[in-house]
């Protein structure tokens, strides 16, 4: 019976050695053999161009020299290269704060590069001269390197540390990204006298997720004396392991807007015998605080008696408000260039950017808020993060998360939004990347506003009319353009040429035929789309068949959706309203021998959009009429697949040929 209970035993013995192999991170930091190189072990992604073996990040709090507690931040990351493609896993980017002469110190930093040669593990160490200091704004900065001797099938491994004063910015921590990992983990062991709300994102479960409650001294230093400071701290511990790459597809405002990760915002800190101090706030502090700030709102409100003659003149031709905040708005678009896309701090005096005559994007826009106030005008700025920086969260002022400023302006009933920075917008327009959900108005209400893709709508109709001319296809199209698409256009004639813009168009053509008598209609009048016709002469058979693409370029060629599963929404720019309008002669000596059949196709019956391709005939042409409407530009993930099968029907049907046959005697 004993005998027999062994291999019984041993079995088990294994199970609790392989789970205990597997509740652990994978890897030995420091220490690579060879068997280290064959990652076929891990459930992961070998089609990857490189994977992220272990990545493992800590936070702990210390006492600092000056009579408080610091955050101490440990990462540790180790890596594959698998292919080329993959080398840019090798480019490290270490991002530090500084503010008032004090910054974050970066200490420890070693990298190292493993290769495995005639079976042995060579290493090659980052030297300190290859660590370049990159200032990034006026209070961030990095560190970057790149580790040496990197080639396909190179280790890397890194580690460092950064000490810090600023306990409001507790170190986020990405779980996910655009490669795999096998081991992600997260540990935070936070004070009691510090409150932190907790925000979580992300479609991937926590293998592990767990909170320790223990007791923690800390030796305080202050004036050359030590006091004790004893209390209690919470160990905070988040796992996740074989973590898929999160790969950025068509139609994602951002990647990180739907990686897993965990991000931290201080609410409150209280040590024993203090006051309890709120550092979360409220909007409308933070608002006020703002308004205060001399690289914000401070000259907003001023008297700005220095533009007294110049508004004079700018406005002299103005009977009414909104004519008088037009002259203003054009005036600023018009006059002033603008250098910096990005960022809701002022870079210098707003009266230094009038003189200027450039200056960023909240130097711009700011001055716009005070010159329509000079006027009596009741503008405010608007503070948003647009869609390649991610989402703001509605409930918290998390400040550092916005980087765009754009203008409120309440005229009668109606309320304008205005961004004086790009030349190719019209008054009481927003570039399209502003639309990225919650923004929020700096004044005393500080109301939240809410610039959703779904309130914008794309219209445009394309008309072609031809006919069959000496193996040609000959005529015109004329595209009545959607508002944004003729901000494309406008914004590529304005900052290159027309040529630019109409070799574009030509070399949509050109392996097939040429376009000609290129005509614009509204082109410099910003608030309305425009109209682009021009001639069009496409090679064509002159055999007995002859096959004719009746979409010609303005059809959907291929599926934007082509990954099988989208674990994130897909999120437009906008809702689409697509028509397109085709008039033919049929070829004299010729007879339609096929015609696509007419179809219409809604999609989630018809409440999220349809589809129709319309295909008439008479006795000497034929008429299509494709017509592709969207009536939503967010999808959820539940969505996708109803999506995806909806473009490939559409992408099909575009497809599709006229077919003439050449008529018998």
């Amino acid at each position: 019976m004993f005998i027999r209970s062994v291999p019984v035993f041993i079995s088990l013995l294994l199970s609790v050695f392989v789970a205990s192999a597997q509740d652990k991170c994978p890897v030995r930091f420091g220490h690579v053999a060879p068997e280290d190189f064959d990652i076929s072990k891990f459930n992961i992604d070998t089609s990857a161009n490189g994977v992220i073996i272990a990545d493992m990040g800590s936070t702990t709090f210390e006492a600092n020299s000056d009579g408080g507690l610091s955050i101490v931040y440990k990462h540790q990351r180790r890596l594959k290269i698998i292919n080329k493609n993959g080398f840019e896993l090798a480019d490290v980017k270490i991002p530090l704060y500084v503010k008032d002469g004090k910054g974050e110190e970066l200490e420890g930093l070693k990298a190292i590069t493993y290769n495995l040669e005639d079976g042995k593990v060579v290493e090659t160490k980052l030297s300190n001269s290859a660590v370049f200091d990159v200032k990034e704004d006026k209070y961030h900065f990095s560190k970057k390197f790149t580790l040496p001797a990197v080639k396909e099938g190179s280790i890397i491994e890194y580690s460092y540390t950064i000490r810090s004063y600023y306990v409001f910015y507790l170190y986020p921590w990405d779980f996910q990204g655009t490669y795999p990992r096998v081991w992600s983990e997260y540990e935070a062991d936070i004070p009691e006298y510090y409150k932190y709300v907790f925000l979580t994102q992300g479609y991937e479960p926590f293998y592990k997720k767990t909170d320790f409650l223990h007791s923690e001294s800390y030796t305080l230093h202050s004036g050359g004396n030590m006091n004790a400071l004893n209390g209690n701290a919470t160990d905070y511990k988040w796992v996740m392991r074989n973590v898929p790459a999160l790969k950025e597809e068509k139609f994602t405002t951002s990647i990180g807007n739907h990686i897993a990760k965990i991000d931290f915002q201080l609410a409150s800190i209280q040590f024993p015998t203090y006051d309890l101090h709120n550092y979360m706030g409220s909007w409308e502090g933070t608002s006020d605080d703002l308004l205060k700030s001399d690289n914000f709102g401070n000259a907003l409100d001023n008297d700005n008696n220095w533009l007294n003659d110049d508004m004079k003149l700018i406005t002299a031709a103005s009977s009414s408000d909104i004519e008088k905040a037009k002259s203003i708005y054009y005036y600023v678009k018009n006059n002033i260039k603008c250098t910096d896309q990005n960022g809701i701090w002022l870079t210098k005096p707003i009266k230094q950017t009038f003189k200027d005559k450039n200056g960023s994007v909240a130097d711009i826009n700011l001055l716009l808020v005070a010159m329509l106030r000079h006027e009596k005008l009741t503008a405010d700025p608007i503070i948003l993060s647009t869609t390649s920086n991610g989402y703001t969260n509605a409930l918290y002022p998390q400040i550092s998360k916005f980087n765009y400023i754009v203008c409120q302006l309440p005229i009668g009933n109606t309320t304008y939004f205005l961004d004086a920075t790009k030349s190719y917008l019209g008054f009481g327009h927003l570039p399209k990347n502003c639309y990225n959900g919650h923004a929020r108005v700096i004044n005393k209400s500080a109301d939240p506003v809410y610039f959703r893709a779904d309130t914008l709508s794309e219209s445009s109709v394309t008309t072609a009319n031809l006919h069959y001319e000496a193996g040609k296809w000959v005529g015109t199209i004329k595209s009545d353009c959607g508002y944004y698409g003729s901000c494309t256009i406008r914004e590529t004639i304005r900052s290159k040429n027309k040529e630019a813009y109409e070799a574009a168009l030509k070399s949509i053509y050109a392996d097939e035929g040429t376009v000609s008598n290129i005509k614009y209609k509204d082109l410099d009048s910003c608030e309305k789309p425009m109209e682009v016709d021009y001639n069009i002469a496409i090679d064509a058979d002159t055999a007995n068949v002859i096959y004719f693409n009746p979409m010609l370029k303005e059809g959907h060629q291929e599926n934007y959706f082509k990954s099988a599963e989208r674990k994130y929404p897909v999120e437009m720019p906008y809702k689409t309203d697509e028509t397109y309008i085709l008039n033919i002669d049929i070829p004299k000596g010729y007879q339609v021998d096929d015609l696509p059949k007419s179809v219409r196709v809604t999609l989630k019956d018809g409440e999220a959009g349809y589809f129709e391709y319309i295909v008439s005939q008479t006795e000497t042409g034929i008429s299509l009429r494709s017509h592709l409407k969207l009536e939503r530009a967010f999808f959820s993930p539940k969505d996708y697949q109803v999506l995806r099968d909806f473009f490939d029907y559409v992408v099909k049907e575009h497809s599709q040929q006229f077919v003439f046959k050449k008529k018998t005697k």
